[in-house]
């Protein structure tokens, strides 16, 4: 929590997430069931929590250890994550049970701008952003609605393990584009039930498993068409 509109993170490394010593790359042998949900467990991963109305900058030497969320309670509004820094996910195991420890999976968001990082090495989906729907105008056709669109672009993933899925994103979206996703699994959902959406300049290293597109996947609290 912080009061100031903007946090800047300095050139260097920066662990933003909790990562116990039982679901690091040091300790292979250790059976350790890493979670975000169970808090309980040894292995509860704490993701550093992206608030609302704040913007947070990554230049390109500032590399940071871990993951964002957002709140679970509320939808994430004129929020900004902007720079070309990195977001690594290379201190975790190669293989973790019962986890999902992507670089930015978030719940609802809303006027919301990501625009720039690299995601790196996370051994599971890279990017998971569902953004908000209105049920009176799902096709964002008002003025308001379009006034907040979320905008993504400029991303790349480098993700090389099991299920390293690059950008799934549902909602309404201004034009996705500028995008480097080299994966191990699915590239991109798009969201069968989705504000109409165009994607351009997008380039796809899909490795062994996986489909460049999946289309109408969608997350239960949006609803599936």
């Amino acid at each position: 929590s912080f009061s100031e509109s903007t946090l800047y993170f300095l050139p260097g490394v920066h662990n933003i997430t909790n990562m116990p010593a039982c679901c690091v790359t040091d300790d292979l042998s250790a059976s350790c069931p890493c979670t975000y949900v169970n808090t309980s467990w040894p292995g509860y991963v704490s993701r550093f929590e992206l608030q609302s109305g704040k913007t947070y900058y990554l230049p390109s030497d500032a590399w940071l250890n871990g993951a964002f969320t957002s709140s679970a309670t509320s939808t994430l509004t004129g929020t900004r994550l902007i720079g070309y820094g990195h977001i690594s996910g290379h201190l975790y195991r190669w293989k973790l049970p019962y986890a999902n420890v992507g670089g930015l999976n978030t719940h609802m968001v809303n006027d919301t701008h990501i625009i720039g990082p690299m995601f790196v090495d996370f051994n599971n989906h890279n990017v998971i952003i569902p953004g908000s729907v209105s049920r009176t105008d799902p096709l964002c056709t008002d003025p308001a609605c379009i006034a907040t669109k979320n905008t993504l672009r400029h991303i790349k993933t480098l993700g090389w393990r099991t299920n390293s899925d690059g950008v799934h994103v549902w909602g309404h979206w201004n034009e996705i584009s500028d995008l480097f996703l080299r994966t191990n699994d699915d590239s991109m959902y798009i969201g069968g039930e989705a504000s109409p959406n165009t994607w351009r300049r997008i380039t796809i290293w899909n490795d062994a498993n996986g489909a460049p597109f999946v289309f109408a996947q969608a997350p239960a609290e949006i609803g599936t068409q």
